[in-house]
């Protein structure tokens, strides 16, 4: 159902999750980045230097390591078996983690609005003030609120009218986010020769 926008940025969303939002958020949350990149790579080398150091052994003579090209054949094919067990084992994991996912089975109702995020569906009610929310995340066709870094308010395009107010209700929130999130000053007080006006 499309949303009704309020003047202000308030949104009052209707919708049901389905186990493909669930899929979509996963998949998001488990996208690599920065040191868990690093730590991806990390089996690979550690294969690549293995084999590197057993050229000079018995066992790695009788393999024919000791050539060269062979050692590059030999890295070359073991590190590709082990990059793509590494990755059906992530996929693996990530389909039963979706499989195993709870979804409501009812509808599903958000209300955003200067105080934060309200949701309402079969589980209860639940509210989060908008430094509750870590960051916010945008996807082709999702919006996800991260509450923690694996739990996220998931919100479906289809909750809007269009893109292109999905793309404005993620600014909205990550913009209130970010406010809520930022370090008030200290108020000033009266005859406080602090130069920066604080309180000390």
């Amino acid at each position: 159902m499309p949303s009704n926008t309020a003047a202000g940025g308030s949104y009052d969303l209707r919708y049901s999750l389905e186990r493909a939002d669930i899929g979509a958020f996963q998949t998001c949350a488990h996208t690599l980045s920065g040191i868990r990149k690093l730590l991806y790579l990390a089996p690979l080398v550690a294969v690549a230097v293995l084999i590197d150091m057993a050229k000079d052994t018995a066992g790695g003579a009788a393999l024919g390591l000791a050539n060269e090209w062979t050692r590059y054949g030999v890295t070359a094919s073991a590190v590709i078996v082990l990059a793509i067990l590494m990755t059906l084992f992530r996929k693996l994991a990530l389909a039963r983690a979706v499989r195993l996912a709870s979804v409501s089975p009812g509808e599903t109702r958000l209300l955003a609005n200067s105080a934060g995020v309200r949701i309402s569906d079969d589980a209860g009610h639940r509210a989060h003030g908008w430094d509750a929310i870590r960051s916010v995340v945008r996807g082709d066709e999702h919006v996800f609120l991260m509450t923690a870094p694996t739990q996220a308010i998931i919100v479906p395009l289809r909750a809007f009218a269009n893109y292109d107010e999905m793309l404005r209700f993620s600014v909205v929130a990550d913009e209130a986010a970010r406010e809520a999130r930022a370090p008030t000053p200290l108020a000033r007080v009266p005859g406080n020769d602090n130069k920066k006006g604080y309180s000390t």
